[in-house]
């Protein structure tokens, strides 16, 4: 324990990192790199803790992690974000900070990427908790956004470890640091874990540490109504006229091609548009939201939306789409 102590308490390597013949600018540099980072991981974590359950959303979204993890990653991630932030800021246990953001960083670049190399276009979640869906411009922009953050954080963790290796006595530079980073890391992670319960624990309604996710979930009321509509159904109420269909797809996806008749509301964009896309159409007709593909939540969210708006009586019609044009049902271009 005394030696743990002994590595957490050994002098910063902010203050080892001095100006070099070779490198006047170093210092300021790597300040300058040190600060970037702090600042970014505060801000990226504030809205994320005022809002847990968005947040919660955006994780689901992704479709990478199993759903028991979904609201755990929720409640730990914002609060870590936070802490390892203003240790960096205050230039405090920088060889486990540097390493932890250096980590997080390649993890969210390595996630969006994913996204964006297997179609699924949604907000990346980096410093809101929006769960709106995203344009694949947006997407290559969030790819190459994430990429250019690696640049400061893998350059102050080879900042932090050079110096560490110029400090006295430090014989085994390469094994002190690796010790000493991994050791402060963990005291990170636990600190960050523990910050992270109690907010969750003083919210007035904490977050549970897991719900269901599933797409029956999801589309069940809290009045046991379920949202669902099928094709037939769907189909039978477009050729009576009966139902206004609601693309929730992102404008490009509708102008390249939509149910006859649909409008387009989409979801990233509802505040915006919803009154001008919404108002002509009563609020007790019959609202069909659809989007694309098996997993697309938009038309879940739309609909819900709408509810929240005084709608009566609105369905989603799951995978729309792609079922419509299956079944070479009318469409428009």
């Amino acid at each position: 324990m005394q030696h743990a102590r002994n590595v957490l308490n050994r002098p910063s390597s902010a203050g080892a990192l001095r100006p070099d013949s070779s490198n006047e600018k170093g210092p300021a540099v790597t300040r300058l790199a040190r600060f970037f980072l702090g600042g970014l991981l505060v801000y990226a974590s504030i809205d994320k803790i005022l809002n847990p359950g968005a947040f919660a959303e955006v994780v689901f979204n992704y479709r990478i992690l199993p759903d028991d993890l979904i609201n755990l990653t929720a409640i730990l991630l914002p609060p870590f974000e936070l802490v390892l932030g203003t240790l960096l800021l205050l230039g405090h246990w920088l060889a486990g900070g540097v390493l932890l953001s250096s980590s997080v960083l390649s993890v969210f670049f390595l996630a969006v990427a994913f996204n964006l190399a297997r179609g699924l276009n949604v907000d990346c979640g980096c410093f809101t908790s929006s769960s709106a869906s995203a344009s694949q411009a947006e997407m290559i922009w969030y790819v190459l956004r994430d990429a250019l953050f690696l640049v400061p954080a893998f350059y102050l963790l080879y900042r932090v470890r050079q110096a560490d290796g110029t400090l006295p006595g430090r014989t085994n530079a390469a094994g002190s640091f690796r010790r000493r980073a991994l050791l402060q890391a963990a005291f990170i992670l636990i600190l960050s874990a523990s910050f992270a319960w109690c907010v969750n624990a003083l919210r007035p309604e904490p977050l549970p540490l897991t719900e269901n996710w599933s797409p029956a979930s999801r589309l069940e009321l809290e009045n046991g109504e379920i949202l669902t509509i099928s094709l037939e159904e769907a189909e039978e109420a477009f050729a009576n006229g009966a139902a206004f269909f609601v693309d929730a797809r992102p404008t490009e996806a509708y102008l390249a091609g939509h149910i006859l008749g649909a409008v387009n509301l989409p979801w990233d964009q509802f505040d915006i548009l919803f009154e001008p896309v919404m108002s002509p159409i009563p609020l007790d007709a019959l609202i069909i939201t659809y989007c694309d593909g098996e997993t697309c939540g938009l038309g879940i969210e739309l609909a819900r939306a709408l509810l929240g708006q005084g709608y009566k009586n609105v369905r989603v019609l799951i995978n729309g789409w792609s079922l419509w044009i299956a079944q070479h049902l009318p469409t428009e271009p």
